[in-house]
């Protein structure tokens, strides 16, 4: 298939062209980390640091950003970051527990004119075409194969048929990453990545993911989460990452250490970026920063 041409070749050739955001990740979640702990100035600099590695910068990090700055009383740069993040379809809240706009900026004009609902800038669109096929394909795969949680077999059968739907698009657009397709198809573009990429079958792929990480195409904890799906269910070996998928309570200090390295090499927040809580049989994680 064309597709694992283009991902062979495009892994060499982004490698040989130097294109690593793994380092602008890192920035960033250092950054996030400090901004949950309010360390507003420190935080600052780490995201400016970041946006200084990197010819697209995310977002989230564009948002992140400008709260920090919104804290400094910087508001001209709050409001130029805030408006980078909705103008590349991005959102005016941060996924940062407790992160919020400063209060006296959250209602200045300039705040109000860009988070208004007739404002120009959430009314543009980004790829429209390929943006609404990866739509399509996202509510077959949500709303029409897994509403009711049955009939698994189907589901599995036509979740090849998407990814194989996916991968033409991929080929005919590219990859569908936040910078072509805007932050909300390219979250649904990673959900059907995600149920396709663990499966064994599929493991022929694993270059195509690694690239687009590696070139800030797909979100690093969207790749460590499907990776150690694919371990842990599938290969019946050990996460490598530990990322929301087991408990950590009886690694050892040593352990602990390494897996954080391992996040740390392909930009995945520390382990303690999240809180992990036991009830029962089940696990639940939430993401602090």
């Amino acid at each position: 298939m064309k597709t694992l041409f283009v991902l062979i070749f495009s892994l060499f050739v982004g490698i040989a062209q130097g294109q690593n955001y793994i380092p602008y990740y890192n920035l960033v979640n250092e950054g996030n980390k400090l901004l949950y702990h309010k360390k507003y100035q420190e935080a600052a600099d780490h995201y400016e640091q970041a946006m200084r590695l990197v010819k697209y910068v995310h977002c989230d990090t564009y948002t992140a950003a400008a709260i920090a700055q919104s804290h400094l009383n910087n508001y001209k740069k709050a409001t130029a970051y805030l408006e980078k993040s909705i103008g590349q379809g991005g959102w005016t809240y941060s996924h940062i527990k407790g992160a919020r706009f400063q209060d006296e900026f959250a209602a200045t004009p300039a705040y109000e004119k860009l988070t208004s609902e007739d404002a120009a800038l959430f009314k543009v669109q980004i790829n429209a075409i390929y943006a609404h096929h990866l739509d399509s394909l996202y509510h077959i795969d949500q709303d029409s194969l897994r509403k009711d949680g049955k009939h698994q077999e189907s589901v599995m059968y036509s979740d090849s048929l998407i990814f194989a739907a996916l991968l033409n698009l991929i080929d005919k657009y590219g990859f569908p990453s936040e910078q072509i397709v805007g932050l909300d198809a390219a979250h649904q573009a990673e959900i059907i990545i995600h149920h396709n990429a663990r499966l064994p079958k599929n493991e022929a792929y694993w270059p195509l993911w690694q690239d687009a990480l590696k070139k800030g195409e797909l979100k690093p904890e969207v790749y460590a989460w499907m990776y150690d799906q694919y371990l842990a269910w599938f290969k019946k070996e050990t996460p490598y990452f530990y990322h929301c998928i087991a408990p950590i309570d009886k690694l050892s200090k040593a352990e602990l250490e390494l897996v954080d390295q391992h996040r740390k090499e392909w930009g995945v927040p520390a382990l303690a970026a999240f809180a992990i809580e036991t009830n029962g049989g089940g696990m639940s994680f939430t993401k602090l920063y």
